[in-house]
């Protein structure tokens, strides 16, 4: 769990070390609501060869600014970041079973599953 002054750092990190993140702090900040609290999820682990430090690549589920969803007010979204395992490490865990669930629903509610065929 992190919340938009823990994403500015990740994604100062992620920038120093040339991983995967938003284009800049400014889109970063155009895009996620100040008082949005983000959930990281990671996806897969990232090799790093000798000199870079490993990281996973998250999912990031937020709550976009009103300006950033085109009028359509407050709404779910999500992004990909790289994170280094020390920095994913540091971020607060979700362990509450009742937060747990209510981040599944609002996961599901934001972004239904959609049929393939």
């Amino acid at each position: 769990m992190a919340d938009q002054r823990d994403l500015q750092r990740l994604q100062d990190e992620a920038m120093a070390l040339h991983l995967a993140a938003w284009s800049s702090n400014n889109a970063l900040a155009h895009q996620v609501s100040a008082d949005s609290v983000a959930f990281l999820c990671p996806v897969f682990r990232n090799g790093a060869p000798v000199d870079e430090p490993e990281s996973y690549r998250c999912y990031i589920w937020f709550v976009e600014r009103p300006e950033a969803s085109h009028g359509t007010g407050e709404r779910g979204a999500v992004s990909l970041m790289d994170v280094t395992v020390e920095s994913f490490e540091s971020l607060r865990e979700v362990t509450d079973p009742v937060r747990l669930t209510a981040i599944v629903r609002y996961l599901f509610d934001s972004h239904p599953p959609t049929a393939l065929d």
